[in-house]
């Protein structure tokens, strides 16, 4: 793969990103999950750090120089840590919902000596569809260039991509992860015609195979280690290498990292062979961390005019 160079792809660009912020307990394990349901198995590592799809796309997007609008919601329980760090990473917290009462969402996180991971989820608080609504109204004078819904309720999933479907000239991506198999078919088909690109893995594109058909619909596939897939209309299938990483530690977040570093591609102008190239670099920072945002992104090309740098760096939540 030829180097990835940041200067055609990034700049301060509005992306706004809607879904889940959450707190990840991340372990690892001996014990290979295969296709046999794993019932117990003993845990070897286990860390907690700062995860949620939507909360790992806009660290990814700050260190491409963007400016994420995110669109969360978090338990005031507990949420200052979180809150903290958003900030400190680059990231407005003016438009996170604070939910009195409530616990900030959670994710348990498991990963075999393969690389599959086994994933319990709780959801946190979630707000009504009449308070998400005016919360989006909020974002009415902001010139957001591109719109990412990550996984979220798929009531409020319809709610964000209508709202940002009213203005043509913002570029929408929809990467339903986990929420993929909760969609009946005309949920998908409804979701998909407020889309310009989906993204998912190869498990989450089958499910909306089976429930509607993909045909007419911009598709990105990761598939692990192996290549990257771009599906256009009218256009032959593409694909893309991954980037070889030295050091896998955890392929937590790698996917988040990845629609984030296509999404500052996209809003930039790039093509999108060059955006799936940046994505995968970003993903490939990702995995050789632990947890899905501590990576760093150099976003700046040096004196010499070399390519995208990758920085490992960790911080503890």
């Amino acid at each position: 793969m030829d180097p990835i160079t940041t200067n055609k792809v990034t700049g301060t660009q509005v992306i706004a990103v809607a879904g889940a912020i959450a707190y990840d307990l991340i372990a690892t394990t001996d014990t290979y999950f295969g296709e046999t349901p794993v019932l117990n198995c003993k845990l070897n590592t286990l860390s907690e750090t700062f995860g949620g799809c939507a909360g790992n796309i806009a660290y990814s997007l700050a260190q491409l120089a963007c400016q994420p609008l995110l669109l969360s919601c978090s338990g005031q329980q507990d949420q200052s840590r979180y809150l903290e760090h958003l900030r400190g990473a680059g990231i407005t917290t003016d438009f996170n919902l604070s939910i009195s009462g409530a616990a900030c969402a959670r994710a348990s996180v498991i990963t075999d000596p393969q690389g599959q991971q086994f994933t319990a989820f709780y959801p946190g608080p979630v707000p009504t569809v009449e308070r998400w609504q005016a919360h989006l109204n909020q974002l009415d004078k902001q010139h957001v260039s591109v719109f990412v819904q990550a996984p979220y309720p798929t009531e409020l999933m319809m709610c964000a991509l209508q709202y940002f479907s009213r203005r043509a000239s913002i570029l929408k991506i929809w990467a339903p992860g986990q929420y993929a198999d909760q969609l009946a078919p005309q949920e998908v088909e409804i979701l998909l015609s407020m889309t310009d690109w989906l993204i998912g893995n190869s498990h989450e594109i089958n499910i909306l195979r089976n429930r509607s058909d993909l045909n007419n619909h911009n598709i990105i596939t990761t598939n692990g280690d192996q290549p990257v897939r771009v599906d256009q209309p009218g256009q032959p299938p593409a694909t893309f290498p991954v980037m070889p990483v030295a050091r896998q530690l955890d392929p937590t977040g790698c996917g988040d990292a990845l629609t984030a570093g296509i999404a500052s591609a996209l809003a930039n102008k790039a093509a999108i062979n060059s955006a799936i190239e940046l994505g995968i670099a970003c993903a490939a920072a990702c995995l050789g961390e632990e947890g899905a945002q501590y990576h760093r992104l150099n976003a700046e090309r040096d004196d010499q005019g070399g390519p995208l740098r990758l920085i490992p760096e960790r911080k503890n939540p």
